[in-house]
């Protein structure tokens, strides 16, 4: 099986076209980069270089493999990017439930607009309904968050994060174990 880091040789060894420079830009000496080239060359079953005394070239193969394991890497970098992004929370849905004059807020749809822009791998799900429906969503985990105009009870609130605006009156309710971890609370209360 091919490796990673056998295919962060090869490209090194590819884009310098020397083993010595190579072996400098990966911060390792020239015997373990040669003799992971050798490995790869193994396991692909071609040889990817041609090594002569005038340097090193690509064969046919190799030109082929360069395109390919380059892609390899973008798509590692993205995956630890994705991941990275669903750590913060920046990765998945979002569930908000709104009240229905709440999404004529031009704070609201601003926010949402923010939201999507600084986190384009975010799918919002927006569920309209009223105020005691969202907080029993909220409650019981169906929903992330709700922007609601409406006064509420305080007992109704218990274990809920509460963030408010009052240009527009409405407020940002969201379990507190989850807090601001999607951005929204903390955007819409700017």
């Amino acid at each position: 099986m091919v490796e990673l880091k056998q295919i962060k040789h090869f490209v090194a060894v590819a884009e310098e076209l020397n083993f010595r420079r190579a072996a400098e830009r990966l911060h390792i000496t020239q015997p373990p980069l040669s003799q992971s080239i050798k490995a790869l060359e193994e396991t692909v079953g071609v040889k990817l270089f041609e090594r002569n005394t005038r340097g090193v070239h690509l064969t046919k193969a190799g030109e082929a493999f360069l395109g390919e394991s380059l892609e390899i890497l973008r798509a590692a970098q993205r995956s630890a990017s994705v991941a990275r992004q669903a750590a913060h929370g920046e990765v998945g849905t979002l569930r908000i439930g709104y009240s229905a004059s709440a999404i004529f807020s031009k704070t609201l749809t601003s926010a949402l607009a923010k939201l999507l822009a600084d986190r384009p791998l975010l799918e919002l799900q927006l569920c309209e309904g009223n105020a005691l429906l969202h907080i029993a969503s909220l409650k019981a985990g169906k929903l992330d968050a709700a922007v609601l105009r409406a006064d509420l009870d305080e007992n109704a609130l218990t274990g809920l994060s509460v963030s408010g605006w009052e240009m527009n009156r409405c407020s940002c309710f969201s379990p507190q174990a989850i807090g601001c971890r999607q951005g929204l609370p903390s955007i819409l209360a700017k």
